[in-house]
């Protein structure tokens, strides 16, 4: 067989690929932190994002995949045993603690040109240091300094932007978290001394991006060269660099070529993931689950047109009046399929979800059996999230109102994994 040769396959077999390598052809089938654990390792980080409509992405991409999800594993992984840590890898991101010295150099280019761009902070560093030296873990409300600078996101109090600082350049590290509000540490009492004094470990400009392409592969499971923010975070490398490196690659054998039926883009896929989602079971289960925004599935959007006819953006960051669905809109997956998307929104106040939106793609019509698995899905989802019941938007139509209809704390408690 020549392996650098493209491998044909059509939509669903891709499609079966990439939803084993996922551990989403039987969502929600893990248990615990090992196995959340094992997910991660695989695919070397997932994306971190503040924003908490309706869970985390992080717990949403967890949620999709462990049986029984809290978001206090997740905490529990990076804050108490510390096997996860928080920090630049693509975006910002949630990576197994070994993975640190891999991601040096990204943390010196990052910390480096966010000195260069905004100068008036690099003089207070030390001096926050010290004092979390001193007094930490500490956020940044605990300085009194109110003083304010440009900083990447707009004016920030300087306290903030020197302890972001500080943590981008892994001086520092999350000690915890208080809903959004972070509690630095310095990194010596957090993290192991063999983490803290391990070097760069790529002798060669080359080894260090061939080892980030291939990690990045494996992140998604199949990849593009399109993808706009995909291969951000593999310091110094352009995209050509990338795309020569990786023709490497699949001549060697490390990476193959995808040939998708009646997609006129570029593919690839590691041998190793190729050799263990073939070796998986590919038919999917009858269970409906909702994906995060920012799952490591959803990264290449070309990818889901190609091979599940589905097209999704992010409206986060849309004018409300040039969305075509919602603020937070999460695709649904079915059968091995992504049949759909949907709005829910948490309601703290009355701990209720509150169902906005449920639009189903062109062609798919539920059976009746169908709309019971979707109505246990947004029972788990309840459950993940600790609210008491689901309401429906008028806005949502008569069919999905009176689909979802009625779900109270007795149902979500009775909606169990297996």
């Amino acid at each position: 067989m020549n392996l650098s040769s493209p491998l044909k396959v059509t939509p669903s077999e891709a499609a079966s690929l990439l939803l084993a390598h996922h551990n989403l052809s039987a969502p929600q089938s893990l248990k615990g932190k090992e196995e959340a654990m094992g997910y991660i390792r695989k695919t070397g980080c997932i994306q971190y994002d503040p924003l908490n409509v309706c869970g985390r992405n992080p717990d949403l991409v967890l949620q999709s995949r462990i049986a029984d999800y809290s978001s206090t594993l997740l905490e529990e992984l990076l804050y108490k045993d510390r096997s996860l840590l928080e920090g630049w890898d693509k975006m910002m991101a949630i990576f197994p603690s070994e993975d640190r010295p891999l991601l040096s150099r990204l943390r010196s280019e990052v910390s480096s040109s966010y000195i260069r761009h905004y100068p008036d902070v690099e003089a207070h560093l030390d001096s926050y240091l010290d004092e979390i030296r001193k007094n930490g873990p500490l956020s940044s409300s605990w300085f009194k300094n109110k003083e304010k600078i440009s900083w990447a996101w707009g004016s920030s109090r300087l306290s903030k932007a020197a302890l972001e600082c500080l943590f981008f350049q892994g001086r520092i590290s999350i000690h915890h978290r208080e809903n959004t509000k972070r509690f630095y540490d310095i990194s010596e009492r957090l993290l192991s001394p063999s983490l803290l004094d391990a070097e760069d470990p790529f002798d060669t400009e080359e080894e260090y991006r061939r080892t980030h392409i291939l990690r990045r592969v494996n992140a998604a499971g199949i990849a593009g060269y399109r993808a706009g923010d995909f291969w951000q975070g593999i310091a110094g490398t352009p995209k050509k660099e990338i795309r020569r490196i990786a023709g490497i690659l699949c001549e060697e054998g490390l990476l193959r070529r995808l040939e998708i039926e009646g997609s006129g883009r570029e593919w690839f896929i590691s041998s190793g993931t190729l050799e263990a989602a073939s070796s998986a079971s590919s038919a999917p289960s009858g269970r409906a689950v909702l994906l995060a925004p920012l799952d490591n599935m959803m990264w290449n959007r070309d990818l889901l047109e190609d091979i599940f006819d589905f097209r999704y953006r992010w409206e986060v960051y849309t004018p409300a009046a040039k969305r075509e669905y919602g603020y937070y809109v999460l695709p649904i997956l079915f059968r091995g399929r992504l049949i759909g998307r949907c709005e829910p929104a948490m309601d703290r106040k009355r701990n209720v979800l509150v169902l906005k939106g449920f639009w189903l793609q062109d062609g798919i019509h539920p059976a009746s059996g169908d709309y019971e698995e979707l109505r246990a899905m947004f029972a788990r989802f309840c459950g993940f999230l600790g609210a008491d019941r689901m309401v429906t938007a008028p806005s949502l139509g008569r069919e999905f109102r009176r689909a979802f209809r009625g779900m109270d704390s007795r149902e979500i408690r009775d909606s169990v994994s297996f």
